[in-house]
């Protein structure tokens, strides 16, 4: 995406410019869920339909789900707010940062940066006694991706930013892109909508507002995404919009963006993080936060796509969206980061995809999913 390429899906996260090492530690990674079919046909997270063996009351799964999700976030929450007494003789020790009011270097619209990103992978044959139309392809493949990107922002005010993003993808993973869990490009649109536009799109629109909390300023660079200038080290942060959700959680500068670091989807995401995205690895949400130097605690909740991996959102925000909540823990300047990251993913109960699918003509159908299948 998730640079940004959220297909991160190709969504890429800003890098974390603190030094040291750092911990990401999926904490309550729950997926709450309905959409159990009493013909046993389920989708798991890669859209992929699957037999169930066991067919597990969607109410009780649901509650019992929800029920130990909303625990570990208390504890997340807790030992947010235990941390802050800790780490608050961090945030006090930096009397010599400088102080001012938040300032861009300037107040016009500016280009923050352009990509263009080329990857060949070839896959060699191999010996497969058993294959279907989403396995690997044992006569081999060879595929090339290329991506262009275009990254603007402008920041009429000190406090408020606003960022656009224009993006072109063509071509595609080797087998389609199926046949691995960890896929080999992170550059490619993801499985399900493989005859999506080869065309620009808007990758991200979206406004970020901030509130100081002091008079402490510190300088940020000019990258994708960021602004060049000064920014409050303690403040309030409110966005909205489009974006990708790596931009603001589980960042890791080592493994963040595949067009410059790891290009296998495991090395560069979470595998375990099931976040909300359209094909291209983007959505619409909010995200609100408490950023200071030595720890921060952001919340996001963003729309869900009408099925996995499909293109569409859904609007329907109390029926379909995904949380998320994350601790940062830095004390110290150059040393260990600790992330906790919890999520939860609601989707709207479906008891027949044929339905759903016959009942939204506008979606773009993935090639392996047929309504008459079901």
């Amino acid at each position: 995406m998730p640079a940004d390429g959220s297909v991160r899906k190709p969504g890429v996260a800003l890098p974390c410019h603190a030094a040291g090492p750092q911990i990401r530690w999926c904490v309550c990674v729950a997926r709450v869920s309905s959409t159990l079919r009493p013909n046993g046909l389920n989708r798991n997270k890669y859209g992929k339909l699957e037999h169930e063996r066991q067919v597990v009351e969607p109410n009780r799964m649901h509650h019992e789900t929800v029920t130990r999700l909303r625990r570990s976030l208390c504890w997340i929450v807790a030992l947010g707010l235990t941390a802050s007494r800790f780490v608050s003789a961090a945030d006090s020790a930096g009397n010599d940062a400088p102080t001012g009011p938040p300032t861009p270097a300037s107040s016009w619209p500016m280009l923050l940066g352009v990509q263009y990103t080329f990857i060949d992978q070839n896959q060699s044959r191999l010996r497969s006694p058993y294959s279907g139309p989403l396995s690997l392809n044992p006569d081999g493949d060879t595929e090339a991706t290329n991506t262009v990107g275009f990254y603007t922002g402008w920041a009429p005010v000190g406090w408020e930013q606003m960022y656009l993003d224009v993006e072109r993808f063509v071509g595609a993973g080797v087998s389609n892109a199926t046949g691995l869990a960890g896929l080999t490009n992170g550059d490619i649109v993801r499985e399900g909508v493989s005859g999506i536009k080869k065309e620009f799109y808007i990758a991200r629109l979206f406004a970020r507002f901030m509130l100081p909390l002091g008079d402490a300023v510190e300088a940020v660079a000019r990258g994708q995404d960021q602004i060049p200038g000064t920014e409050a080290a303690t403040r309030l942060e409110f966005k909205i919009g489009r974006m990708a959700l790596p931009d603001d959680f589980d960042q890791n500068r080592y493994a963040g963006q595949a067009r410059t670091e790891f290009l296998n989807w495991s090395l560069w995401a979470n595998t375990a993080w099931d976040y909300a995205a359209n094909t291209r690895g983007y959505t619409n949400g909010v995200v609100i936060g408490y950023i200071s130097p030595s720890w921060s605690l952001k919340y996001g909740i963003y729309l869900m796509p009408y099925l996995a991996n499909f293109q569409q959102l859904d609007y329907s925000a109390q029926l379909a969206h995904g949380q998320n909540l994350q601790l940062t823990l830095s004390p110290w300047s150059a040393g260990p980061i600790v992330r906790l990251l919890g999520y939860l993913k609601q989707e709207p109960p479906v008891t027949d995809l044929s339905t759903c699918l016959s009942s939204r003509p506008v979606l773009d159908r993935p090639n392996n999913v047929h309504a008459k299948s079901f």
